[in-house]
């Protein structure tokens, strides 16, 4: 059964073209849909349109859905169209009627933005912090590390991407070339203090060599 149902069937050939690899795709979107629908739900419940031991009833029953698709046995059964779908069907056969009204007030545009800014927001924090790994890595087996420096402040950046490096890591300091003059004084006076430090120079600029 499909929520768009009026009662006759679609062409079939039309039907598969559109719905296409839909139900495959969007399991990715499964946990932002939960999460999103969990909002909703408290959001409905908080203007009087789902009541209080329905509310109870919901939270519990996306839970539980929740903790299929953190286990990876959610699915989106056939002749179901999507995910929104498929989480609407299980609410209602957990919670009666009150499963039917976790979409009321919103679109399928709605959903499908908020489950792609969701899923988005999430993938990009995993690439952060698998980056952030990647870099520690790097930085641990680097044998020279240099910073541009273009504002005194770098100087601090500086310093704390040396406590990353291995002790006999060579650290080098280079001038930003278009505030060459401006900055070359300081980190000179910088670098006579920390003697750890070296000072690149970009010979090739001085020989305007692109």
């Amino acid at each position: 059964m499909k929520l768009w149902d009026k009662g006759y069937s679609t062409d079939a050939f039309v039907e598969e073209f559109t719905v296409g690899r839909d139900r495959e795709l969007d399991l990715y979107l499964a946990e932002a849909d939960v999460l999103g629908n969990m909002a909703h739900m408290k959001m409905l419940n908080s203007i009087g349109l789902i009541f209080d031991e329905d509310r109870v009833a919901l939270e519990q029953g996306l839970k539980d859905v929740y903790a299929t698709v953190q286990s990876g046995e959610f699915t989106i059964d056939e002749g179901v169209e999507d995910v929104h779908s498929q989480v609407e069907f299980i609410l209602t056969e957990k919670c009666g009627d009150a499963g039917k009204r976790i979409h009321t007030g919103r679109s399928r545009n709605d959903q499908v933005m908020v489950d792609l800014k969701l899923f988005s927001r999430a993938a990009l924090i995993e690439l952060q912090s698998g980056v952030k790994s990647l870099f520690n890595v790097l930085m641990q087996r680097a044998d020279e590390l240099k910073v541009i420096i273009q504002s005194e402040d770098d100087l601090n950046w500086a310093v704390e991407c040396s406590k990353h490096v291995k002790s006999k890591c060579r650290l080098y300091l280079q001038p930003e070339w278009s505030v060459y003059e401006k900055i070359i004084p300081t980190i000179v006076e910088w670098v006579k203090e920390n003697p750890v430090w070296n000072i690149s120079i970009q010979t090739h600029k001085f020989m305007h060599i692109p």
